[in-house]
């Protein structure tokens, strides 16, 4: 039974691990060094990772040009209830509170593959309003993973940190700049995240276009 599940683990390891994921695996993964693992030209979306010391996982950076408004695309992002409908393998999304103008609470629940369980957790919304003199619109996102009770069954994520400026080029599209950080958790093995990493991001920047639009 150990050498079946010595070779599901390999098997698994060689189907989604990329070469950057052996490495991190080996202990040779670059530190506090920033990656590119996308550049499509195509859609105007590139997109970076780092593995920086003492975390877990990897940080994640992404830079986008996109044809969306920048106030509709501001309210698709502090709205708790639209998130399941553009986020990378999003489940449920509601707002729990709403602070101020500029500062709300949502509740956030994400799809992990078995055999772990679903990854939730409580997200504190700050804007930052567009100004002349900084150009752009600034949205802070931090965990407050103690706000509501744990659900049985589901693993509350601690840390799940982003930011994102928006930059209007015109009246129909703006830049997106997106830095984040996100641990669901030390069960999960760090290759299996830092795939899940890799692509949740690139796939949430092409969701909340759709979604916009």
């Amino acid at each position: 039974r150990i050498i079946l599940k010595l070779m599901l683990i390999l098997c698994t390891v060689s189907v989604y691990a990329s070469t950057e994921d052996m490495d991190f695996l080996q202990g040779k993964a670059q530190k506090d060094v920033w990656i590119q693992s996308k550049n499509d030209k195509r859609r105007g979306i590139q997109a970076w990772y780092k593995q920086e010391e003492g975390k877990h996982t990897r940080t994640f950076k992404i830079e986008a040009t996109i044809k969306a408004p920048m106030e509709q695309t501001a309210m698709a992002l502090v709205g708790g209830d639209s998130w399941q409908r553009w986020f990378w393998e999003c489940v449920e999304s509601k707002p729990l509170k709403k602070v101020s103008s500029r500062e709300s609470l949502f509740y956030l629940k994400v799809n992990v593959p078995r055999p772990f369980p679903d990854r939730d957790t409580v997200l504190r919304a700050v804007i930052e309003p567009y100004s002349k003199q900084t150009g752009k619109l600034v949205l802070r996102f931090n965990a407050i993973p103690d706000y509501i009770p744990k659900t049985q069954g589901v693993v509350r994520a601690q840390d799940f940190t982003f930011k994102i400026e928006i930059t209007p080029l015109s009246e129909a599209s703006i830049k997106l700049d997106l830095e984040g950080y996100v641990n669901p958790g030390e069960d999960l093995p760090a290759w299996a995240v830092n795939f899940m990493m890799r692509n949740a991001p690139y796939s949430s920047i092409l969701g909340l276009e759709r979604y916009v639009k």
